[in-house]
């Protein structure tokens, strides 16, 4: 300012933000002094702050919305081609005895790669399953025994998760899974040096967050899981990828734990906040919609059901629809191992073609994802002709059962192993 020219600088003093503003005061001798203004600019920067902090939310939305698109599409894909794996060498295993021990690893390297289907389509936010209404300790208490036993001696666990909270809607196994990916995550951050992961759930209401920087729809009540652990902390440069897919900083890591617990809570409504500085801990936040109504948690054991045995389907028609034809063939086999009759179908139409020309068919076991006409659709069509027929869903995507539940008695995720199909037609056809 001294040299003529005016400059502005923004600086801190006392918890507020200002800027001064330094211009040269003139005369006729020339700059002689300088004029400074100041001005409180706390609130213009809260506000950009918060913007900016809407934007990335955005912005990471987005491209969660993206990469679950891909994942969603190869988990589905490759779900067929281990159905195909897996009816084969089940298949090869019961004729041939002697390759069974051979056999043996090609299945479970099979139910592996379903599983890793499985947690790719929980990533995309496809992961579907059962919603009912649960209660927060309920949850928290589903996955303690489990954390307590992953934790070395030197790292104590704590929880805290009042008695009467409001209910949130899911599917219980998912919210679960989250919560444990997260907390057994905060556990191996302490595990070395030892310390302490705690884990609480708190209501909140609502109108004091900011759905739409996330994307979700606004929820009047809500409950926010919090998982804290006093461990080195996660540094700044690594907190905006942790949550992508196979990204890991561990030797022996699959790069799926936090991706996946991401894409659970998505599912759900809902969004996860982190808070940490290096050698400050870390702090996980789940924020998950909510119903008004508030109960005391009930923590008593569910009664365990006796899994059915496979029914025979001596005398009886079945229709298999699946476009893959190596699919079809293998239900059917199941099916024919049964006892049935089986017809096969390699397209919705189709389906309901054959359902039409054979009246006597009191079971379909349908893929949900066929050209022309999907499953669902299929269903639809055939229970119009006949309301009492059983039916069965196979698909690769598991939020498809939320379009099926009208049509379909049961549902399956592929690649499904030959005793659950059985089990599953036994338990339908009793009902």
């Amino acid at each position: 300012a001294l040299e003529g020219r005016p400059y502005e600088r923004e600086f801190r003093y006392r918890d507020r933000d200002w800027l001064a503003l330094f211009a040269p005061w003139r005369t006729e001798r020339g700059v002689e002094g300088v004029i400074v203004v100041t001005r409180d600019i706390t609130a213009q920067k809260q506000a950009e702050a918060e913007r900016m902090q809407r934007l990335a939310a955005q912005m990471r939305a987005q491209r969660w919305e993206d990469l679950g698109m891909i994942a969603g599409g190869v988990a589905h894909d490759l779900n067929n081609l281990l159905a195909i794996v897996l009816g084969q060498a089940e298949h090869l295993a019961e004729t041939c005895s002697e390759f069974a021990p051979a056999v043996r690893p090609i299945m479970d390297a099979a139910q592996k790669g379903g599983a890793l289907c499985r947690a790719l389509l929980a990533f995309a936010g496809k992961g579907g399953g059962k919603r009912e209404k649960l209660h927060p300790r309920v949850l928290v208490e589903g996955v303690w025994p489990l954390l307590c036993a992953s934790a070395p001696p030197q790292v104590r666990i704590e929880r805290d998760v009042p008695e009467r909270m409001p209910l949130v809607e899911g599917d219980a196994v998912q919210l679960r899974q989250a919560l444990f990916n997260i907390a057994h995550n905060a556990v191996q951050a302490v595990a070395e040096a030892g310390g302490v992961v705690r884990v609480e759930a708190r209501p909140i209401d609502g109108a004091a967050l900011d759905w739409d920087a996330h994307n979700q729809p606004q929820a009047k009540q809500a409950v926010v899981f919090t998982i804290r652990d006093d461990g080195p902390g996660i540094p700044p440069e690594l907190q905006a990828r942790i949550f992508l897919p196979f990204f890991t900083t561990k030797a022996e890591g699959t790069g799926l734990g936090l991706a996946v617990a991401e894409g659970a809570v998505r599912a759900h409504g809902g969004w996860i906040e982190l808070e940490s500085a290096p050698g400050e801990g870390a702090t996980f936040r789940i924020v998950l919609p909510a119903f008004d109504v508030w109960q005391e948690a009930d923590l008593a054991e569910p009664e365990k059901q006796r899994a059915p045995q496979a029914a025979q389907g001596a005398g009886r028609v079945a229709l298999v629809a699946d476009d893959e034809p190596l699919v079809r063939r293998l239900t059917a086999r199941v099916l024919a191992q049964m006892g049935f009759s089986v017809l096969e179908a390699e397209d919705g139409e189709q389906a309901v073609e054959i359902a039409r020309a054979h009246p006597e068919i009191e079971l379909a076991v349908v893929d949900m994802r066929m050209p022309k006409m999907n499953g669902d659709a299929a269903l639809a069509e055939i229970k119009r002709m006949r309301p009492d027929l059983k039916a069965v869903i196979l698909s690769g995507y598991a939020d498809d059962p939320k379009r099926a539940n009208a049509h379909a008695d049961a549902w399956l995720m592929k690649p499904v192993r030959r005793k659950e199909l059985q089990e599953t037609i036994a338990r339908v056809l009793d009902a």
